[in-house]
C-alpha cells in the first residue's frame, strides 16, 4: 500500500513540474514548468549571462558569452554558484 501511494506521489509531482526548452543564440536552455493556481510558471536556473574571467581581470568587467557557450542541452534546473554576501542589519 505504501509503494502505491508513493508513486501515486511521484506522479503527481511530474504532472506539477514539467520541462520547457528554449532556443537562444547561445545554445537551447531546459528548465522547469511550475503549475500554481494563478497559472504556470517558466524556470530557468542557474543561466549564465557572461563568462568568469580569469585571476587577473577579477575585478575588471565581464565579458560577453560566446557562441554557443555551452554544447547540447542547458539543465537550468539548479541555482547557480554564488558569492557569499553579509548582510548587516540596521535596527
Amino acid at each position: 500500500m505504501i509503494v502505491v501511494l508513493l508513486h501515486i506521489i511521484l506522479i503527481l509531482i511530474q504532472l506539477c513540474e514539467s520541462e520547457s526548452i528554449i532556443k537562444t543564440q547561445h545554445g537551447d536552455i531546459q528548465g522547469i514548468e511550475k503549475t500554481f493556481p494563478e497559472g504556470v510558471v517558466t524556470e530557468y536556473l542557474g543561466v549564465p549571462f557572461a563568462r568568469i574571467n580569469s585571476k587577473r581581470k577579477r575585478f575588471m568587467p565581464s565579458s560577453e558569452l560566446r557562441k554557443p557557450e555551452w554544447k547540447g542541452v542547458f539543465h537550468a534546473k539548479t541555482k547557480a554558484v554564488s558569492c557569499y554576501q553579509h548582510l548587516i542589519k540596521f535596527d
